[in-house]
């Protein structure tokens, strides 16, 4: 397929077959994985948050239209860090080409250079040796190689092929990735996306299931009549277009839109894009928010419909029942059944069950905290790959009360939750004391490693049992009583004091005899408290505190 521009209802089926590429070899990235850990779902996270983008995107011959849909799906259903930052490259593409209805070389090009400047400014600590070099040396090294007449085919063969000598040169950047011997796997997957849309340029269609809008519901009109109770208003959603014959738009107040419209209804959603306005409100007096809104400017988008009808509302935020107001709201992320019954009788309020792997999207983190009628909102995330949708989940809702607890693992997290002070009314001295809990714990995580590798200068075989302090590796052995003896020997501070807490993994197999011997050994006044966990991942979580 020669072309030199692409609207949107192409650029909408190259990306279906850049998702069904990624599909194809989703396994293969997951198990590019540093540590030796199960736990690889890289390319399960990237095709999650592509899939919910495209499901939220209507077909559009507009392009800049589509993209917008795309990117807001994609921005609300993004996992894992992966997922994350995959999204910002699409919010970033999207924004610079808003106003195109069509693309040439040249334009994306330009998108794609935005695309990855977005995504480097999401993340705090940008890693070089990652998607995010991928992505920016890719485009990058073939600027001046694009023009407006060439074909596109012809740009993506450029940018596929670079970004492919890009990722061979991660583990150079990478120190980790050549000790494990692997590549890096989101930039990888990126590159699969972007192959399978090449493909599909070259008449190269990749198998795959079609993918559903998801704003496919039908209103059913019987469930409100001449006999209901209007009680739960309308559901209006409509984006702004502000004019410059009626407001200042340089010194539009954002502040002050919000706290007014606030008195006209709930659950208030208000995202500034550039010159636009997106809102969202449950309100029983739309005329009310209609005449407002157009002191500021004119529609450009308009949804009103009556909540009574329970039918989607909102295709990226869905509303649930709010719980009682407390000061401080705690929500979690944890993984099981026993671990959900463990935080919540510690007072969680809210406990999400993020998966085997631990990768909750964005979207699933705001409907949580939009549940929630509090002073503060603090958000244990017990695993890294979520901090990134959980930060996300923030920047999107614009709220200053909301707080990450980078708790890095369940029983890290238990004991921040259990050192909470409910009977304190210094809420941000609450929130400091369960962030001191973080670090006061020392924990060594125990599992089977899924493959053969060398790290840290441990040799690890397969299926030996591996300890790990979250950042390295300790030890690794098919002996639990060598595992634990060697593996505490390397943590520091223990004292007569310590308390050894240990959260067990439903594959929990160890001879406990020989487990409490290496820890005695080690210090014989430990004292060792069980519990059960419900562990996927792991086999078992130690803590020292």
């Amino acid at each position: 397929m020669k072309v030199k521009r692409v609207d949107g209802v192409l650029f909408e089926k190259m990306l279906v077959n850049g998702l069904n590429y990624l599909k194809q070899n989703e396994a293969k990235i997951n198990e590019m994985n540093v540590f030796p850990v199960p736990d690889g779902d890289t390319g399960s996270n990237m095709r999650m948050t592509l899939e919910n983008g495209l499901r939220s995107a209507k077909v559009n011959t507009n392009v800049g239209e589509y993209a917008n849909e795309l990117a807001s799906g994609m921005l609300m259903g993004a996992r894992g860090n992966s997922g994350v930052i995959l999204s910002q490259i699409f919010k970033g593409f999207f924004e610079d080409i808003r106003r195109c209805s069509i693309l040439d070389a040249r334009e994306f090009m330009e998108g794609f250079i935005a695309g990855y400047k977005c995504a480097y400014d999401a993340v705090i600590k940008p890693v070089e040796g990652t998607i995010l070099t991928v992505a920016r040396e890719g485009i990058e090294h073939i600027r001046g190689q694009i023009n407006r007449g060439m074909y596109i085919d012809s740009f993506f063969s450029i940018y596929v092929a670079e970004m492919k000598k890009s990722l061979e040169g991660t583990p150079n950047l990478l120190p980790c990735l050549k000790e494990a011997g692997v590549l890096d796997s989101g930039g990888a997957g990126y590159i699969l996306i972007i192959e399978g849309m090449l493909k599909y340029l070259q008449d190269e269609i990749v198998d795959g299931e079609a993918i559903v809008t998801k704003d496919n519901n039908v209103i059913d009109t019987t469930k409100f009549d001449e006999y209901s109770n209007f009680d739960y208003g309308y559901c209006l959603e409509f984006i702004l277009q502000l004019m410059v014959s009626k407001t200042d738009i340089n010194k539009f107040n954002q502040k002050l839109f919000i706290k007014d419209l606030e008195g006209l209804g709930e659950s208030l959603v208000v995202v500034k894009d550039g010159t636009k306005v997106k809102v969202h409100i449950h309100t029983k007096l739309p005329a009310h928010v209609i005449t407002y809104a157009q002191t500021y400017g004119e529609f450009v988008a308009f949804k009103l419909e009556n909540m009574a009808l329970q039918h989607s509302s909102l295709a990226s935020i869905e509303e649930d029942t709010k719980l009682e107001h407390v000061d401080l709201a705690k929500i979690a992320i944890v993984n099981g059944e026993e671990l959900k019954q463990i935080y919540t009788e510690l007072g969680c309020h809210i406990v999400l069950d993020g998966g085997k792997t631990m990768n909750t999207s964005s979207e699933e983190i705001i409907k949580a905290i939009k549940k929630c009628d509090a002073e503060k909102i603090v958000i244990f995330t017990n695993n890294k790959n979520i901090e990134l949708a959980c930060l996300q989940a923030i920047d999107v809702l614009k709220q200053d009360n909301i707080h990450m607890i980078k708790s890095k693992n369940s029983l890290r997290g238990y004991y921040a939750l259990a050192m909470d002070e409910a009977d304190n009314d210094n809420l941000d001295y609450r929130i400091k004391q369960m962030e001191a809990g973080v670090e006061a714990i020392k924990t060594i995580t125990l599992f089977n490693a899924s493959r053969n590798c060398n790290l840290n200068g441990v040799e690890v075989k397969k299926d030996n049992i591996v300890a790990s302090d979250e950042d390295k590796i300790l030890a690794s052995s098919d002996d639990i009583y060598y595992i634990i003896k060697n593996s505490l020997e390397q943590i520091n501070d223990i004292s007569e004091k310590t308390m050894c807490i240990i959260l067990k993994g439903k594959n929990f197999k160890y001879d406990t005899e020989l487990l409490e011997k290496a820890i005695n050994e080690a210090n014989p006044y430990l004292e060792i408290n069980y519990m059960d966990g419900g562990l996927e991942i792991y086999d078992a979580i130690i803590g020292l505190v």
